[in-house]
């Protein structure tokens, strides 16, 4: 019985430790740059999709994301760009994660564009992609397939525990 109140309370304690400001757990990580809630969505036309993460810099010194490359096709880093009322993609050659800072790609700001796929991605699939970055390199990792609505729900709760 003692073993198993110890091991209620260490569980429960444990639990504890995971709320809060902790940040989302990464899923690459090198040189003091970590990249996390990485998500592709779901096509919404045939031959196109979106990529979206936070890039994070622990480091001292700024870092630059200067491409990106996908096993789903083409990866272009955009910015959306809203003049007069009209909101427009527009290309970004670079992208500067600042010290001890981070960069969050989302919905209407900086994202990252897939390209002539050879099929369209579905919930669930996953997708290979390269940041590739001027002191930190190149880091590669599987990022998930999800539905736009999924992804809203799921930035919407990460960006709300880390304000």
């Amino acid at each position: 019985m003692r073993c198993r109140v110890g091991f209620v309370a260490s569980l429960a304690l444990g639990l504890i430790g995971c709320t809060g400001d902790a940040p989302p757990p990464a899923i690459a990580e090198h040189d003091g740059i970590a990249v996390s809630d990485a998500y592709a969505t779901v096509s919404a036309a045939p031959e196109t999709s979106a990529f979206y993460c936070t890039i994070s810099n622990a480091d001292a010194r700024p870092d630059t994301l200067l491409g990106v490359e996908s096993s789903a096709g083409m990866a272009m880093l955009h910015s959306v760009v809203t003049v007069d009322g009209r909101s427009s993609m527009q290309s970004v050659p670079r992208l500067e994660i600042p010290s001890r800072g981070d960069v969050r790609l989302r919905p209407g700001g900086y994202h990252v564009m897939l390209a002539d796929l050879p099929a369209p991605l579905r919930d669930g699939d996953t997708v290979e992609i390269g940041l590739s970055l001027v002191r930190a390199g190149t880091l590669r990792f599987r990022a998930p397939v999800v539905t736009y609505t999924d992804l809203a729900q799921r930035l919407e709760q990460t960006d709300r525990e880390h304000r």
